[in-house]
């Protein structure tokens, strides 16, 4: 995600690359690429800024994938970051930065934390682009392009082969792909759904059952960031509670790695994103790339979403991204109450006003019960 994004401009520039084009250790308003757009939009610039950062430095081939996806419009601009190139590989036109911090910067401040780059750091390094931008006319010449790489190199950009460890040909090779379907056939089918539950309804348990049906083991990951109104020791365990009659579910915590603070912080920002364009792709490669192998997971459930904005974004990116690990996606109808979906938040909503009889109707009696303690806290 990409803060200060003009809903108009002429061409994009993108970047591709680890942890520190994907900001790592700083508020996506605080990254590479937000800096560099606001400077952009102060100038005058019809540029828009996309971040298309990872935070797995290792996975290069997942980078690459991505980066040979990509429809770059003539006059787009494209950063990719190595930091194992040599400065005699000239088919790649690149510039350094490793001057980025030297004198006459502060040596007081701190541009780096636990390894990484900082938000004080990242405005460094957007001032660096920005005038290595400008200096070199890319704004003048909107046609410019680099010419064609020497041989024997033919990548598309210039890239040696050597440099994708491993190279991009899985994501390519269409007898590869067929071969894998066939292995895919031969899975038992395995689900998930993650779920934050604040608390856990009549809906969720709804999803739950229609998913148990549907695969012969159901994961359910309970977000563990404690940013709910319910603390996630008890939503966990009315999670837990609800479900316990049903054999084949499993009830996980999600970690730093399944909706977290880490890989989609806009999800705790609902209310404030409602009308904004939210970024959920990173935490969607990683339950895909990672966490969906590691169980053998083969389908991810989620509800459908009428209402909230943020939480239709993400299923969106889930029903786009998952697929290219063999994950499939379902989109579930959410079950009703007098005509209304039932939701966490109208729970919450009902218990402002004491409506027990409502909740009642809502959730599982193990909730009502704790709810009924909650209020009495």
């Amino acid at each position: 995600m990409t803060a200060y994004q003009p809903d108009t401009y002429r061409n994009k520039i993108y970047f591709f690359g680890p942890c520190h084009y994907f900001g790592r250790n700083a508020p996506f308003d605080k990254t590479i690429e937000s800096f560099l757009q606001k400077m952009l939009n102060e100038h005058g610039l019809p540029y828009r800024v996309e971040n298309e950062g990872q935070d797995f430095a290792a996975r290069y081939q997942d980078i690459f994938h991505n980066l040979n996806a990509l429809k770059p419009a003539p006059g787009d601009i494209i950063f990719f970051y190595f930091w194992n190139v040599r400065s005699t590989d000239d088919a790649i036109p690149f510039f350094s930065v490793k001057d980025a911090f030297d004198p006459p910067q502060d040596f007081k401040k701190i541009f780096c934390t636990k390894k990484h780059i900082n938000e004080l750091g990242y405005k460094i390094l957007a001032e660096k682009y920005f005038d290595y931008l400008t200096a070199n006319d890319f704004f003048r010449d909107k046609d410019f392009n680099y010419p064609a790489p020497p041989a024997p190199y033919f990548h598309r950009y210039g890239i040696p082969p050597q440099y994708e460890r491993g190279g991009s040909a899985s994501f390519q090779n269409a007898e590869l792909e067929a071969y894998k379907q066939t292995l895919r056939e031969k899975k038992l089918p395995v689900g998930a759904i993650v779920m934050n539950c604040n608390p856990f309804t009549l809906g969720h348990r709804y999803l739950v059952e229609y998913a148990t049906a549907q695969v012969v083991k159901l994961y359910i990951f309970v977000v563990e960031e404690d940013k709910s109104i319910f603390p996630f020791a008890d939503r966990i365990e009315l999670v837990k509670q609800g479900v316990k009659d049903l054999a084949n579910v499993e009830v996980l915590p999600s970690g730093k790695f399944i909706i977290s603070q880490r890989t989609f912080s806009g999800y705790f920002s609902k209310e404030e994103l409602q009308d904004a364009v939210v970024d959920s792709s990173e935490d969607v490669e990683i339950f895909g790339r990672e966490i969906a192998p590691t169980l053998g997971i083969t389908v991810r459930f989620a509800g459908e979403e009428p209402t909230d904005n943020v939480t239709r974004q993400y299923n969106e990116t889930m029903r786009e991204i998952l697929p290219r690990y063999g994950v499939e996606f379902r989109e579930i109808p959410r079950k009703t109450f007098d005509g209304e979906p039932i939701s966490a938040s109208v729970v919450r909503e009902a218990l402002k006003r004491g409506d027990f009889d409502k909740i009642k109707e809502l959730v599982p009696k193990t909730t009502l019960e704790y709810l009924r303690g909650y209020e009495r806290r």
